[in-house]
């Protein structure tokens, strides 16, 4: 069966995103340095809020999801949420923070996201922050059109 890119120009693209999560993940856990890996957290993904304030956007978008962290730089996450459009939303992602400020790790999140085209998969790229105390965390993804919120409490 020949699949035809030109008709599903998006085809492509996630191929190639999950074989790339599904490379990294190996080389991530390999390079990680014992000390530092295998932090896992629950996260409760909470709220968003949109830049474009003139339509009505759905900002408590509630759900669950898993985050493991290699070391300080590396992590990657899977889990489900409610939505801007009052939808059911599956994401995966890997998250790269090389930067420390003020004890904030800031880098660049990449995924996939389901539910907000008629896409069955579209790309989730943005900036990810994120602080870590002992008993709980705080993600915030900053993309073009909105700042979402998630807590997390290690496991």
């Amino acid at each position: 069966m020949k699949i035809d890119t030109n008709k599903d120009p998006y085809l492509m693209w996630r191929g190639l995103i999950w074989m790339a999560l599904a490379l990294l993940v190996p080389v991530l856990a390999f390079y990680s340095t014992p000390s530092e890996a295998g932090e896992q957290y629950v996260v409760a993904t909470m709220a968003s809020y949109h830049f474009d304030r003139s339509k009505e956007h759905n900002e408590q978008n509630f759900g669950l999801g898993y985050e493991y962290k290699f070391n300080e730089d590396w992590r990657v996450g899977a889990g489900f949420y409610k939505n801007s459009f009052y939808r059911h939303t599956n994401y995966v992602f890997g998250g790269y923070t090389p930067l420390t400020v003020y004890g904030t790790s800031v880098g660049l999140i990449g995924g996939l996201a389901s539910g907000y085209t008629s896409e069955r998969l579209d790309p989730l790229l943005g900036l990810f922050v994120t602080k870590e105390w002992s008993g709980f965390g705080v993600n915030v993804l900053i993309h073009p059109a909105a700042l979402a919120l998630q807590i997390k409490m290690p496991f």
